[in-house]
């Protein structure tokens, strides 16, 4: 038998750039630790879902103070939690 230990995802994620124009596009790119072989992504904009199942989150429909977000769902069998989010 082989116990493997716990392991705790973390996901954060960056922009395409620091300076965004009304109209403009970003594209935002997950990175996720412990996540597993298949994890699963889920992008918020402004707590609401928005994007799909991608390591990436692109838009151009962004304004001041808007609050892009990221979680991950882990598929490692010995992740406790199973999820985890960016927290920008």
């Amino acid at each position: 038998m082989t116990v493997n230990p716990t392991t705790t995802p973390t996901v954060s994620f960056s922009a395409s750039t620091t300076t965004i124009c009304s109209g403009a596009g970003a594209t935002f790119t997950a990175s996720a630790l412990n996540a597993g072989a298949t994890p699963t992504y889920q992008w918020k904009l402004n707590g609401g879902n928005v994007g799909t199942n991608s390591t990436t989150f692109a838009t151009t429909t962004l304004i001041n103070g808007d609050v892009v977000d990221v979680e991950v769902i882990s598929s490692d069998a010995c992740a406790a939690p199973t999820l985890a989010t960016s927290g920008s």
